[in-house]
């Protein structure tokens, strides 16, 4: 194209028209060099863009992989951490499972602290496993001891006395004591009372002799389950001597309340003798308990003083039938315990 333009500025000069030719020829020739180097660059810039393309997702792969080493490198770092996590929770749980073992131990060992005996300790820890709660030891007897406690759900968790006999003081072969007391003899003749009382219609009477709840024995003991049936007389008479002392209750006012007392129990040894034939032979302000203790407050004419006195509508039991026998009347009238001749007058 260029050496063509030379020949005709060579041929044709001066004359305008060839001008105007030489112009436009030169004009197109631009257009076209401006095309060529136009699609050349748009060539170019294609390639550039894709380039940063590839290179864009390039980027965004080894992102992507980076992130996914990362989060592998996490989970490992966390596997890392995570096991001495579990056996720290681990020793968490065991201790757990200690603490609450212990406190079921704790939840067990429900008597008195201040008992000191490991015999006594062994009898109060046996009647923690059978459910007794709050146990603690009112005396001793001859043949073991005698222990309050509350009574598990079956019997209503009321209060209960717990008698308690060695079987150190029985013949294994014949269950008979060696000593006159006997608390396989006592349970029978209680049971015995107890359901005669039910049928009886004296309300006075009726709920006078002690209750058996339960008996059951293990490997050294003998064991009765009783209703506590308050305090015995012999400390509440003590108590109510000392409040005569203070001037509190009048001495005419005790009087009346011993004539109640000793009426009571009058009535209780008859219908004994003459219903049930029985003898209690251990009759004992220790054996004879008190309930139901309700105090009256008045005005002292005399002294111009209140003092109290004792409601006649209170309670007596009585209990400790382990000398207690049966005895039949012979023909004689003659008075002889059950089973054998021997008189007990």
């Amino acid at each position: 194209m260029q050496s063509f333009s030379l020949n005709i500025n060579a041929n044709f000069n001066n004359d305008p028209f060839c001008d105007e030719l030489i112009k436009s020829l030169s004009d197109d020739e631009d257009d076209d060099n401006y095309n060529e180097q136009k699609a050349d660059n748009d060539v170019q810039i294609s390639h550039m863009n894709e380039f940063e393309l590839n290179h864009n997702y390039d980027h965004e792969d080894k992102k992507r992989n980076d992130i996914i080493v990362d989060e592998d490198e996490d989970e490992d770092e966390e596997l890392s951490v995570h096991h001495p996590t579990t056996n720290d929770e681990e020793s968490d749980s065991d201790q757990h499972d200690s603490s609450d073992d212990e406190e079921e131990e704790e939840m067990m060992i429900d008597y008195d602290k201040n008992l000191v005996l490991d015999k006594d300790i062994s009898i109060a820890t046996m009647l923690n496993k059978y459910g007794y709660k709050n146990v603690t030891k009112l005396c001793y007897t001859d043949q073991g001891s005698v222990w309050r406690a509350k009574s598990p759900k079956k019997f209503g968790y009321q209060s209960v006395v717990i008698k308690i006999a060695s079987k150190l003081h029985y013949d294994h072969d014949k269950n008979t004591p060696s000593e006159h007391e006997n608390i396989l003899n006592e349970i029978e003749l209680l049971q015995k009372i107890n359901g005669q009382l039910n049928e009886c219609n004296c309300d006075e009477i009726k709920n006078s002799v002690i209750r058996v709840i339960d008996t059951f024995e293990t490997m050294d003991n003998y064991l009765v389950i009783l209703e506590d049936g308050g305090i015995d007389l012999f400390n509440f008479v003590n108590e109510c001597h000392q409040q005569i002392s203070n001037e509190k209750i009048v001495v005419n006012e005790w009087q009346n309340t011993m004539k109640i007392i000793a009426t009571k129990l009058i009535k209780l040894l008859n219908f004994l003798h003459t219903k049930m034939s029985v003898c209690h032979l251990d009759i004992s302000l220790e054996n004879v308990l008190i309930s139901n203790i309700k105090w009256i407050q008045y005005l002292d004419e005399s002294t111009n003083c209140y003092k109290k006195k004792l409601s006649p509508d209170f309670e007596l039991r009585l209990i400790d039938f382990g000398a207690a026998q049966c005895f039949h009347i012979d023909i004689n009238g003659d008075a002889n315990m059950d089973g054998n001749g021997n008189n007990i007058i």
